[in-house]
């Protein structure tokens, strides 16, 4: 079923995105801080595309929506998750 997958396999790309979209907007001398949020602003618009579904019964519109939303929310979980290494020293992140 269509349905089951399609999401899952967009939020890989999405994931890509996120990293290459922020590295991007660094190398064009925006700041690590703007680059990072124009991600997660991004990704948070996105993720809000799941609101539409409630209001139809497409089957495949519905699949598209909850494509673009995951591959939305992949792009904001991947700059997320690269917040700490970004607000604090080096010596303080993935140390033991």
């Amino acid at each position: 079923m269509i349905a089951v997958w399609v999401p899952f396999i967009a939020a890989d790309p999405g994931n890509f995105f996120g990293v290459v979209v922020s590295g991007y907007l660094i190398k064009r001398d925006w700041s690590l801080g703007w680059a990072r949020k124009a991600v997660i602003i991004f990704g948070g618009i996105g993720a809000t595309l799941l609101i539409p579904t409630i209001f139809t019964t497409n089957f495949y519109l519905i699949t598209a929506l909850f494509a673009l939303a995951t591959f939305s929310y992949a792009s904001f979980g991947t700059v997320a998750n690269v917040l700490p290494s970004d607000l604090y020293d080096n010596a303080s992140v993935a140390t033991g």
